[in-house]
């Protein structure tokens, strides 16, 4: 399948396919397609498809770039569905969390170079999904970048935090959580969060031009993983044995007792 370098983003991929998530094939390119519109928020279903396509991209042969998309112009994904949540016992509401940062942990360690666009908001989980990509294109126009949780007035997991320090510098990630800014193209890449920007119709180009230089990444797997395994030894220990007690807690404390203050 040839993918066209121009023309909006989301014309490449839309179809009239329902899954959650899916894979789109071009040459050494497997496109994960986020299509779980129109926020592609992490629930258990939508952890799942990702897992499950992330599973064939991992066996498909050296070489091979994986470069993760959604198809709704607005949104990349804005994290966590808290409906989904409210609506749980507090059992799923810690599973899911295990599940997420165990997804967060495995692409930290993928075999394969990974290439984010962002080509809508990228919010709470949503940028914690992106920062663990090993590059990140964001559209220059559109768009923003936010880790919002104090804004509800919720702490963040300590590895789902972790993922985002081990990629920007910790005095960058301050202003971000104590805030809860959301953040514009030109600033993200300021803040070394994304790597370039580009027009939206020029950010799937903009994702091919960065190909080569990750071809002897594509090419030694087994370098590669153990590279990324020694940089983000604490980060990904931190995803996956941290406990999460602590958040569900207040997760129930905090955001169920306000559903039941409505009621």
């Amino acid at each position: 399948m040839c993918i066209r370098d121009r023309g909006k983003i989301m014309s490449v991929f839309q179809t009239d396919r329902k899954e959650p998530v899916f894979l789109v094939k071009e040459d050494n390119i497997y496109y994960l397609v986020l299509n779980d519109l129109p926020q592609n928020q992490f629930n258990a279903e939508f952890l799942n498809q990702i897992n499950k396509n992330l599973d064939e991209v991992e066996k498909a042969p050296t070489g091979t770039i994986m470069i993760t998309v959604s198809t709704h112009d607005k949104n990349f994904s804005t994290g966590l569905d808290v409906k989904y949540l409210i609506a749980g016992s507090g059992d799923l509401r810690e599973q899911l969390l295990i599940d997420l940062q165990k997804l967060l942990a495995r692409l930290l360690k993928f075999p394969k170079p990974s290439i984010a666009i962002i080509n809508g908001h990228a919010i709470g989980a949503g940028l914690m999904f992106v920062m663990c990509h090993d590059y990140r294109i964001m559209r220059e126009d559109k768009g923003f970048v936010s880790l919002p949780e104090i804004l509800l007035g919720m702490p963040i997991p300590p590895g789902m935090l972790a993922s985002v320090l081990g990629k920007v510098p910790k005095h960058i990630v301050k202003n971000m959580v104590f805030t809860g800014q959301y953040i514009d193209g030109q600033t993200a890449l300021r803040y070394g969060l994304v790597d370039k920007l580009a027009k939206n119709e020029d950010l799937i180009k903009a994702a091919k031009e960065i190909i080569p230089s990750f071809s002897y990444a594509a090419k030694f797997t087994d370098a590669f993983v153990q590279i990324k395994s020694q940089m983000f030894e604490f980060e990904y220990n931190k995803l996956i044995n941290e406990p999460l007690d602590a958040y569900t807690s207040h997760f129930a404390r905090h955001i169920l007792g306000k559903q039941k203050a409505k009621l």
